[in-house]
């Protein structure tokens, strides 16, 4: 078996399908490394530094899944130089999809 192979081929989608998830799905999937070493699901992991990209990580995701509504006591965000954030490097990508129970 190939890693990153799905041996249920009724459940697989095409590349086109799991990569318009990744920029529409409300639940992400995290994993590390198996016992090889080998990264699973996430891909290699890189550290960002920059406060500006961290700034435009956490603006994206509030305009993605915040609340117009909300209000903050303070602007910016103020902890973020205790947030460690990493940048995933998607070596392949592949996706499957449950429909319920087959008969």
């Amino acid at each position: 078996m190939m890693r990153g192979t799905i041996q249920n081929k009724r459940v697989e989608i095409s590349q086109e399908e799991a990569q318009q998830y990744l920029k529409l799905g409300k639940v992400a999937h995290v994993a590390t490394v198996d016992e090889e070493g080998f990264p699973y699901v996430i891909g290699h992991i890189v550290r960002i530094e920059e406060e500006s990209k961290k700034e435009w990580f956490f603006d994206a995701l509030l305009e993605k899944y915040g609340n117009p509504e909300w209000t903050f006591e303070r602007e910016g965000y103020p902890i973020m130089p205790k947030i460690e954030l990493f940048e995933v490097q998607i070596e392949k990508l592949t996706g499957k999809i449950n429909h319920g129970m087959y008969h």
